[in-house]
């Protein structure tokens, strides 16, 4: 009873008067803005500025793994190609000093030029250090005038060698003429 008493006493003619209810209604519109703000839309801004921050560090993230795929694929292609290089370079050195497996392939390669493989001979072996080794040999060959040029790129197709020296002379004998091909050569292979 002593509520209402003191409603009707104190409360109510305060809204009865038109010029303190404006105050009032605007003061209390005023109150309800700033709750409903900070309770409301605070929750909604943070949240929006976290899902912005995570969304800008979702792009640096798949900008740096971009990077990083391209960085992937471009070191299988080198790969591939290394491997590749890797395959024609164990086609073209043996394993192991096998001599008579030179002399057949140097025969074929100035047999393949029209020329003619007339003697092969090794130098001693050194005794050597590494995965690769080497022997020298010295080689001498005939053939038709010009035949040098398609012999040296049969050699240089086959086993891998190392020309280190070269002499050719041109003897022309009853008419015919002969180019002879003398050459010092290092063969490499895998021990």
């Amino acid at each position: 009873m002593v509520g209402y008493y003191y409603y009707l006493t104190k409360i109510r003619p305060y809204f009865t008067q038109s010029e303190r209810a404006d105050y009032s209604l605007l003061i209390l519109s005023v109150l309800t803005i700033l709750i409903f703000g900070v309770f409301g839309l605070l929750p909604l801004i943070s949240s929006t500025v976290k899902a912005y921050s995570q969304l800008r560090d979702g792009k640096r993230y798949e900008s740096a793994l971009a990077e990083n795929i391209n960085a992937i694929n471009q070191a299988s292609a080198n790969f591939l190609s290394a491997s590749s290089e890797i395959e024609k370079l164990s086609a073209i050195v043996p394993e192991g000093p096998s001599q008579p497996q030179v002399i057949r392939a140097l025969g074929q390669d100035a047999g393949a030029a029209a020329m003619t493989l007339q003697s092969v001979s090794f130098h001693p072996q050194e005794d050597q250090a590494g995965a690769v080794g080497f022997y020298t040999l010295d080689l001498f060959a005939t053939g038709g005038q010009n035949r040098l040029l398609s012999f040296l790129k049969n050699l240089e197709k086959g086993q891998l060698l190392e020309l280190q020296s070269l002499q050719t002379n041109l003897r022309s004998e009853e008419g015919k003429t002969t180019l002879e091909v003398s050459a010092q050569v290092k063969a490499f292979f895998i021990k």
